[in-house]
């Protein structure tokens, strides 16, 4: 990856560039379609361990959207925040309902450069790339990567007991509005970076909520089929 100001990053130690990571709670109203599915509650709150932080993401679904997901449905990255970026420890994830076919437990070990863990009886067991992240660690990576002025480039991420590589590029700037306030802000693009076609997805971070997304779209075929958007906002360090 490249960093601006690569010199001062070998400079300055660990614990200093992991402070960039503010702990905060997000909560985002989320639309399928133009109608209200509920909110989400994105939650960073530091670990036990040096340098270490822990992302939750709840769902308060709507009446409606409650036959999709579950208010019981939760997902926890443990991820370790450095001078080195952003590099995930441990992903449970468990959609609330009694079949497990979906819940996802991996676990990702950067000693011995293995991860390993499953999706309901989909297991997996391999080397560990370079630049891996789950789709939760992947959101802290690229603010630690635009906090720097950083190429954002592939990362690989699992995904329902498979290994998939996204591209993440600068799409551009916009201003947008939260809570009455104008900011400049930063549209960042992802999509399968191993197949053309198939969903795209777009961020809006600005500098001045510390690259906290303000808003997301996912699409497919030019069509917005989900959006989410930001209407609360708290640094809790």
């Amino acid at each position: 990856m490249s960093l601006l100001g690569a010199t001062a990053v070998v400079m300055l130690s660990q614990s200093a560039w992991s402070q960039d990571i503010r702990p905060f709670t997000a909560r985002y109203e989320a639309r399928y379609y133009g109608v209200n599915g509920g909110t989400i509650e994105l939650t960073l709150r530091k670990g036990s361990a040096p340098n270490e932080y822990v992302y939750e993401s709840r769902a308060k679904p709507t009446f409606l959207a409650a036959f999709m997901i579950s208010e019981a449905a939760r997902e926890v990255s443990t991820m370790v925040v450095d001078a080195n970026g952003v590099r995930p420890i441990k992903f449970v994830a468990d959609d609330g309902k009694k079949n497990t076919a979906q819940d996802s437990t991996y676990e990702f070990d950067w000693a011995q450069r293995k991860v390993t863990g499953h999706t309901g009886d989909i297991a997996l067991d391999q080397a560990l790339p370079d630049r891996m992240q789950d789709h939760l660690s992947v959101q802290i990576a690229v603010m630690w990567a635009l906090q720097r002025n950083a190429d954002l480039g592939d990362y690989t991420l699992v995904d329902g007991g498979k290994i998939k590589q996204y591209r993440y590029t600068k799409d551009g700037a916009a201003t947008i509005t939260y809570k009455d306030r104008t900011l400049d802000a930063i549209i960042v693009r992802s999509a399968r970076a191993d197949r053309s076609g198939g969903r795209i997805n777009r961020y809006w971070h600005a500098a001045e909520l510390a690259y906290v997304p303000l808003r997301a779209e996912r699409s497919n075929k030019d069509k917005v089929d989900l959006t989410i958007t930001l209407i609360d906002l708290k640094f809790t360090d």
